[in-house]
């Protein structure tokens, strides 16, 4: 059951737990039903002052929990009102090697292109790696492609990551070095 509250989209979820005593095959059901409250944004890049609300304070990739860094991420909301975000995270916990291909955390309510690879919805790592390349890396840390990323001299203030938009595009930068997201 949906309702409009203002700017949010108020989601009614029904939870089924089910008990059983021990040794018998029958089940009781108990329902309980508890709001669900999910933020609409225009089309666009999401207000930093947003992200706070948006983005959760610590993320789960391969086997453990880090903070995000809601300071050094940024946010996009397409026409439809999906998401697409990523997150600098704290990998001080993780090995070297994982450190060297997961510096973000990306998560898309829609699928993209980013150069040759094509990204299904979904949770993900990331990195920009020393050859010049963007890695995409599936929650268990295993690899699932890589594509050639661009250097923009002419960014005036780079920073540690953001989003810029473009005509048909997205940038997402670490720095100077960007990859553009482009819907399928």
């Amino acid at each position: 059951m949906r309702s409009k509250l203002g700017s949010a989209v108020l989601v009614s979820a029904t939870f089924l737990s089910v008990t059983a005593p021990a040794g018998t095959a029958v089940a009781t059901a108990q329902m309980a039903s508890a709001p669900i409250v999910h933020a609409t944004h225009g089309k666009g890049l999401i207000a930093t002052s947003e992200l706070e609300k948006l983005l959760p304070a610590t993320v789960y990739f391969s086997g453990q929990s880090a903070p995000l860094q809601i300071r050094n991420s940024a946010a996009y909301s397409n026409t439809a009102g999906r998401i697409t975000w990523a997150g600098l995270v704290d990998t001080s916990g993780y090995s070297t090697g994982v450190r060297e291909k997961y510096q973000f955390y990306f998560v898309t309510e829609v699928p993209l292109n980013a150069g040759t690879l094509r990204i299904a919805p979904g949770i993900y790592g990331g990195g920009f790696l020393a050859d010049n390349t963007f890695v995409l890396l599936d929650v268990s840390g295993t690899e699932i492609g890589r594509t050639a990323v661009e250097v923009d001299t002419a960014l005036r203030r780079p920073r540690p990551l953001q989003m810029v938009e473009g005509t048909g595009m997205l940038r997402l930068y670490l720095g100077r070095q960007y990859v553009a997201l482009s819907s399928r």
